[in-house]
């Protein structure tokens, strides 16, 4: 996921829930039943922005991950073969 996207849904959220809480003030006259509408929208899009954060940090750092071990196993690569020349050069073999 790219983090405009995740941006962009953390924007719509917050501007759906101010709606919600306007519309929700002018409709519903009983204050406990604004405050259980308020609180169950409130955790509904807390877990909806919840689940986007996870899967936006998550692709990133499965990324970072994967570029990490690339650079690690390719380091290690290089190393082998220094350590194969090296070794031929030692004993005087050209390879098998």
């Amino acid at each position: 996921m790219k983090r405009i996207n995740f941006l962009i849904f953390i924007i719509a959220c917050s501007t759906f829930f101010i709606i919600f809480l306007t519309t929700d003030e002018e409709l519903v006259r009983d204050r406990a039943l604004q405050q259980i509408y308020e609180g169950a929208l409130l955790a509904i899009l807390l877990g909806l922005i919840g689940v986007m954060a996870s899967k936006y940090y998550g692709d990133v750092t499965a990324n970072d991950t994967i570029r990490e071990l690339t650079r690690v196993l390719s380091e290690l690569e290089g190393k082998i073969q220094n350590l194969e020349s090296k070794f031929d050069k030692l004993h005087g073999n050209k390879g098998v």
